[in-house]
Parts: structure tokens; sequence; C-alpha cells
């Protein structure tokens, strides 16, 4: 599909709501969040961009602006080591793609759309268990602050009724306590376990 100006537009199918992506005159991809974005840029109200190159080689042109939403890449940026692609060791691109929808629905919040943001977040975290840690992986290395806090709440949401049994199968934790060192841990400790 192609906008006004013939530039490929690709609805990227791996985040929860469409974000879109636009390749720019060098045929790099840019990541917009939504069509509304990507008609700021379409009318040239362009800010200073960004290269993001994640593990699995894609390259994404990202507005300065939302990439400093990690600390990771704004201390980079303030460093000065930004100039050429940004390399993102531990994020593959289909992680990125979530974590920029993520960075561009909040950056947009406001008062007036708080609970639209709220019930956006309940939906950004219905995914599986590995898509999940996989995602708190790439907020960790990125220093992403405030969707490591959406994250790690949403996992603590899991856990917090299951059995300790539970707890080791959803982490796979392997219990490398004899039955009697487990039975001596739950006397001392008969709270955590009630």
């Amino acid at each position: 599909m192609a906008d006004k100006k013939g530039k490929n537009v690709i609805p990227a199918d791996e985040a929860e709501r469409e974000v879109v992506t636009m390749e720019d005159k060098k045929g790099k991809k840019v990541i917009v969040a939504d069509e509304a974005e990507k008609e700021v840029l379409d009318a040239g109200e362009k800010g200073k961009k960004v290269i993001l190159r994640t593990n699995d080689n894609q390259e994404f042109e990202v507005d300065e602006s939302l990439a400093i939403e990690s600390g990771t890449i704004k201390f980079l940026i303030q460093d000065g080591c930004a100039e050429q692609a940004v390399p993102l060791a531990n994020v593959n691109s289909s992680t990125l793609v979530k974590i920029l929808d993520y960075w561009a629905t909040h950056k947009s919040a406001n008062k007036d759309n708080a609970d639209e943001v709220k019930e956006w977040d309940k939906e950004f975290v219905k995914m599986g268990k590995e898509d999940l840690f996989e995602l708190i992986s790439a907020a960790n290395y990125l220093d992403a602050k405030q969707l490591s806090e959406l994250l790690f709440e949403t996992v603590a949401k899991h856990i917090e009724k299951m059995t300790v049994e539970e707890v080791r199968e959803y982490f796979s934790i392997e219990n490398d306590f004899s039955p009697e060192e487990e039975q001596e841990i739950r006397k001392e400790v008969e709270w955590a376990f009630s």
C-alpha cells in the first residue's frame, strides 16, 4: 500500500494495535504509531531521527523524542553515540514494535484520555508468558522504567494467587530442596505458605 507521496506503508502485524511503518527515501523502515502520526510525518513536520537496529538486523528509524523513553538510548544519544544505527543486542524486531507502540501511546497520554490509556494497557499486556518475558527482558535492557513497571505488575497479578509449586512451574524453577529441608522451611515461615 502506498501513501500520497508513493512511500510504502505496511501495517506491522506484530503489534497489538495497528502500528504503521513507512519506508524513507533510503529504504529504511520508519515506525509511526498510527495513521495520525503518519499524517504529521507526511506533512513534513519531522523531528530528529535515530536508527535502531534489532538483534535480527532490522533497522527502524524512530523519532528521537520517542526513542529517549529508553534510558539506554537516551544515554547513547546524549553521549553522541547514536550517529550510526544503535544496536539493540537483546531486542528483536517484533518486540521493538510493541515497545514503540507502548511509548507512542503513552507519549500522547493526557488527563483527558487517561482512562483510555489504562484500558489500552490492559489489552497490551494480554499475551503469552513467553512474549511477556521477552518484553520484560527488552524493557529492562532498554531501561524503559514505566513499561517495566507495567510488566512487573502484570506478572505479580499472574502469580499472586498461585501456590509455591505453581510459581516454580511458571518461572521454570527447579525445586532443589529435599523433602525434609522443604518441610523445615515451611515450619519456619508457615505464614508464607497460607
